[in-house]
């Protein structure tokens, strides 16, 4: 994530972006996504296949991504705000095959990425009579929560909330449509994260190196 004033080139962001989807693989194989999202425009883009990250990148469509990127860097002078969340997966719930399986998972103005597997997934669908299922990915569940309960004006208790609910492995990270904040969390301990206040940029991963 980048502050609008952040140290920080398009040219570097790519580079910076490249190097850490390509060593997210080592999460898994099976399918790979991506969703960036500029605040202060409010203008996102979103790319997800059932390819690894490596194909992914290769793909016309992540090259209008990085395209669209510079072009919200040079609308906006100084920079821009910018938050991009990437995820390259191993299938535990869900075939890839279907795209509503893959990540970046959305619902109702969340985007989600998660790592590790609710195990009540079922009876947590079961008992929120109120929100839809339409993926067998588990992750579905939290973006569908957390849409519902407060996701665009209280981000960290609906996070807090959605957790007390689970049984599993969960560290996610996530984005709203309607705010300017990137919210990461977990209960294994599995997300590594790096704030430059200097250069205004955080840097998140699931592997500490």
């Amino acid at each position: 994530m980048l502050r609008k004033d952040a140290a920080f080139s398009h040219s570097r962001l790519q580079s910076t972006l490249s190097e850490l989807f390509k060593l997210s693989e080592t999460r898994g194989k099976e399918s790979s996504g991506i969703h960036a999202y500029v605040p202060d425009q409010r203008a996102s883009w979103g790319l997800k296949s059932a390819d690894r990250a490596t194909d992914l990148m290769k793909s016309p469509e992540y090259a209008s991504i990085m395209q669209a990127l510079a072009a919200a860097f040079e609308a906006e002078k100084v920079g821009a705000s910018l938050a991009v969340i990437a995820h390259s997966r191993l299938v535990t719930n869900g075939t890839s095959a279907l795209p509503q399986n893959n990540q970046p998972v959305s619902r109702e103005g969340v985007t989600l990425i998660h790592n590790g597997i609710v195990v009540n997934v079922d009876e947590l669908w079961a008992s929120h009579s109120e929100l839809q299922r339409h993926a067998e990915v588990d992750t579905e569940f939290m973006g569908a929560f957390l849409a519902q309960h407060g996701g665009a004006s209280t981000p960290a208790k609906a996070t807090a909330d959605v957790f007390a609910l689970l049984k599993g492995a969960a560290s996610i990270a996530w984005v709203h449509g309607q705010t300017d904040r990137l919210v990461l969390a977990t209960n294994t301990g599995d997300l590594y994260f790096h704030l430059d206040e200097r250069q205004g940029v955080l840097v998140f991963a699931s592997e500490q190196y």
